[in-house]
């Protein structure tokens, strides 16, 4: 990629700073994050050899897929990497967009996983926060933050079970589709089978994809107007004919579908509930825009705060 010269005039060197016209900060890409100044300066200061030398954040990201062509429909959890020779003390030559050589420090930045990939990369039990310790039936109590040398401490310190049933840890481990797909339309589901019979559940998820009318799921006929799979075409919508019964979900599934599932599943679940939803795509929009200021961080930070009070209501409806 550094040798591609359609890049060239369009890349950056170093991190830097843009200021908008109230001579504000702004984000909007990698370069300008301070995660990329604090990293500069730490190996700055850590290897004087690297002074004057291009920065290169490496983003690395991995996602389940399942191959069955001649491999009986096993997964994995593919992970596409350049070489990182040198990485991170050590400047390498490299040619760059514009034609010249720089002297290059790569950077591993960030591993973007949603939370399948997560719970493998930290070595913690199906259900647990890779974050922080706190325990999944009471996910708010105090707790502290999980990091490499208090898993490294708790193995040599205690057996098996104590890991797994306190901790969290899964020890035979040791040796991001994301919160959308895996957490809240799965939450919705569970909630409507839990509510109603199995069957009766299976049949209101149905008429929220618009897939059947059956005789159970009639007395929900006033709300089929909002269903997925009949939301009429517009711009920036995706159009679902078959719901969202999707066999391998894909991210722009996710996206297309965020956009259309709040307004389907109004009067099938309890309100809070949809004020829930509502609060995480509010989050996840702000998240997404192209730049970001102190103001819409704010913004960000009240959504975020919200969508945290709001889920109990999965606690109290027993999910």
């Amino acid at each position: 990629m550094l040798d591609n010269h359609n890049f060239s005039g369009q890349f950056d060197i170093c991190p830097y700073i843009e200021l908008d016209v109230n001579n504000k900060c702004r984000w909007a890409n990698v370069m300008l994050a301070n995660i990329a100044w604090n990293h500069c300066d730490a190996i700055a200061m850590s290897h004087t050899d690297t002074h004057r030398a291009m920065y290169c954040p490496i983003i690395l990201g991995s996602d389940k897929t399942t191959v069955s062509v001649t491999m009986g429909h096993v997964e994995y959890h593919p992970l596409n990497t350049n070489s990182l020779s040198g990485y991170p003390e050590v400047p390498v030559i490299r040619q760059c967009p514009d034609g010249h050589y720089w002297w290059v420090i790569y950077d591993l930045m960030a591993f973007i996983a949603d939370y399948p990939e997560q719970v493998m990369l930290m070595g913690i039990v199906q259900g647990w926060c890779p974050k922080c310790t706190a325990s999944p039936n009471n996910p708010l109590a105090a707790s502290g933050p999980r990091t490499g040398a208090l898993t490294d401490q708790l193995v040599q310190l205690l057996d098996l079970k104590t890991l797994w049933d306190q901790y969290g840890i899964n020890n035979d481990i040791i040796v991001i589709k994301g919160a959308f797909k895996d957490h809240l339309v799965t939450w919705v589901c569970s909630y409507l089978r839990l509510i109603h019979s199995e069957s009766q559940g299976d049949a209101i998820i149905d008429d929220i994809d618009r897939q059947c009318t059956t005789e159970s799921s009639r007395q929900y006929q006033a709300y089929i107007l909002s269903s997925i799979a009949i939301i009429p075409p517009f711009p920036g919508l995706r159009c679902f004919p078959h719901g969202c019964h999707f066999k391998q979900w894909m991210g722009d599934d996710s996206k297309a579908l965020m956009k259309v599932y709040l307004p389907a599943i109004v009067g099938y679940v309890p309100d809070d509930m949809v004020l829930y939803i509502s609060a995480f795509l509010d989050t996840c929009y702000i998240a997404c825009r192209q730049h970001l200021d102190k103001d819409s961080l704010k913004t960000f930070d009240t959504s975020f705060s919200k969508y945290l009070q709001l889920r109990e209501v999965f606690c109290t409806t027993g999910i």
